[in-house]
């Protein structure tokens, strides 16, 4: 799977925030467009699952999300801060 997340790595440095929604919507990740919305993503939870995996790694990589660990209270689901606390 880190292969095929290799170009969504590289580029997101050149992306904008609506290019990168656009994307998760191509990929079939619409739910990861809400880390953009409201109180700037914290506390949001989404599926375990290596696509997204990969995509929260290469998020965090180029800062774009502060961090996301599994769930502590829903263990099937990662959770993402996107702001430093």
């Amino acid at each position: 799977m880190q292969r095929e997340m290799g170009p969504v790595d590289a580029s997101l440095e050149f992306m904008t925030e609506d290019v990168c929604k656009g994307h998760f919507d191509e990929l079939g990740v619409s739910e990861l467009k809400n880390i953009f919305q409201g109180r700037g993503g914290s506390g949001r939870n989404y599926e375990i699952n290596s696509m997204i995996k990969g995509i929260l790694t290469a998020l965090q990589k180029h800062n774009w999300i502060y961090r996301f660990a599994k769930d502590e209270r829903n263990p099937m689901r990662y959770r993402v801060t996107k702001n430093k606390p």
